[in-house]
């Protein structure tokens, strides 16, 4: 009997470094492609590994001839984490939107809330009952009155007992069916990717107070969509932060207190202090420094540059403290920002970057591996800056050890 398969959705996404990891055959780490005698290299970007380079080859990896081996890709480990090209400004988008202090949205936690309801509803197909709920107010047109008279009414609990009743009569009529994938239809795609938008397009107060944690927070931009720049704050805001006394702490340390000062409503642009970096130091020595630190940026009238590796962990802390709607919103992303960065690169097989030969016998490298070749020298600096830092760290710590031992000796 034969059997009938049908195409119900298809998804397009980004490999996660874990699965750019597990498609990988060989890691590759040598600069040098081709050795004196122009054979590939081991780890080099040739590999056998990576299948036959010519019809005379044979694939290391599955044995075929060139004619049969599709080719199998390879990775390069990257030393530090960077910014996914393609999902850059989206990631930029995300950071803000995001308080520098609390870790949370700077919108109210109400309207949060509101829009974590109603992606609930447009997950199981209700989209005529989500456009109902986005007409139902928060605050009642009558509040202020309300509030005199001291009669109360809660907006966000008149908006969650609609969706239990939605949702209970969902549930019922899918009772003992299988639930149909509520986004597998045009109208509900488009319904969801415009409540995505209206989610990055809601209003941030121009001072960038945030409403939750009434910190300042500071005007986030980006450099040729491959750098970070935090603008400092302004004169009014810094006073405003210092009266508050609200100390900012490095994204890196253990504790959850907020991030920077805050600073009374003047007449300044509110900018937030500049976030302490924490590349490459220890937690220790973060939590005895952040404080004077913190007080250093927050004096600066220069940008700042964030570094991938403090923005991640800035990503992370709001991933922790809003995991249901950074879920819908990136649904993908597996509860992580991992999504925004690169830590490995896929390296294409060999037979798609051929090697280019001349009428008398000479070889060229695929202009294609230029690129590659100049991650793999950055990457080798990297580490190997790395490991001088980290030797000179250790006999800088060696060298305390003995002068205390010495002291000790002569007392």
């Amino acid at each position: 009997a034969l059997v009938h398969h049908e195409l119900s959705e298809l998804n397009f996404g980004f490999y996660t470094a874990e699965e750019v990891r597990r498609i990988s055959v060989k890691c590759i780490w040598n600069l040098v492609s081709f050795d004196s005698l122009g054979h590939p290299t081991a780890g080099g970007l040739h590999d056998l590994a990576l299948g036959p380079m010519d019809k005379r080859g044979t694939c290391k990896t599955c044995g075929y001839s060139y004619v049969d081996c599709p080719g199998h890709f390879g990775h390069i480990e990257l030393p530090l984490p960077v910014y996914h090209p393609l999902l850059f400004l989206k990631m930029l988008s995300l950071l803000k939107l995001k308080c520098f202090y609390c870790h949370h949205f700077m919108f109210n936690q109400q309207a949060v809330r509101k829009m974590v309801l109603k992606f609930r509803l447009l997950e199981h197909g209700c989209l005529k009952e989500a456009a109902v709920l986005e007409n139902m107010p928060l605050k009642h047109p009558m509040a202020d009155l309300l509030e005199h008279s001291g009669g109360e009414w809660d907006g966000l609990q008149e908006i969650e007992s609609y969706v239990k009743k939605v949702l209970k009569k969902v549930k019922s009529k899918e009772h003992g069916q299988k639930p149909k994938n509520a986004r597998s239809s045009y109208h509900s795609n488009a319904a969801w990717s415009e409540a995505v938008q209206q989610f990055f397009k809601m209003p941030v107060p121009s001072t960038r107070v945030c409403d939750n944690c009434k910190g300042c927070n500071p005007t986030v931009k980006h450099s040729g969509r491959v750098q970070v720049l935090q603008l400092p704050l302004g004169d009014k805001a810094l006073k405003r932060m210092s009266v508050h006394d609200i100390k900012l702490h490095s994204v890196f340390a253990d504790d959850d207190e907020p991030a920077a000062e805050v600073v009374e409503d003047e007449d300044d642009d509110d900018d937030d202090e500049a976030e302490d970096d924490g590349q490459n130091v220890s937690k220790g020595d973060l939590q005895t420094d952040v404080d004077s630190k913190a007080q250093d940026y927050m004096k600066r009238k220069e940008k700042t540059l964030l570094n991938p590796l403090v923005v991640q962990r800035h990503l992370q802390l709001l991933f922790e403290r809003e995991p249901e709607i950074c879920s819908y919103l990136f649904p993908h992303s597996q509860g992580s920002p991992s999504l925004f960065f690169l830590s490995a690169l896929p390296v294409v097989p060999s037979r798609f970057r051929p090697k280019r030969v001349l009428g008398d016998g000479l070889s060229f490298e695929n202009a294609n591996n230029s690129h590659y070749h100049a991650v793999l020298k950055q990457s080798k600096l990297i580490r190997e800056a790395s490991h001088l830092h980290r030797d000179s760290m250790q006999v800088e710590a060696g060298s305390k050890e003995d002068a205390m031992e010495l002291d000790e000796d002569r007392d």
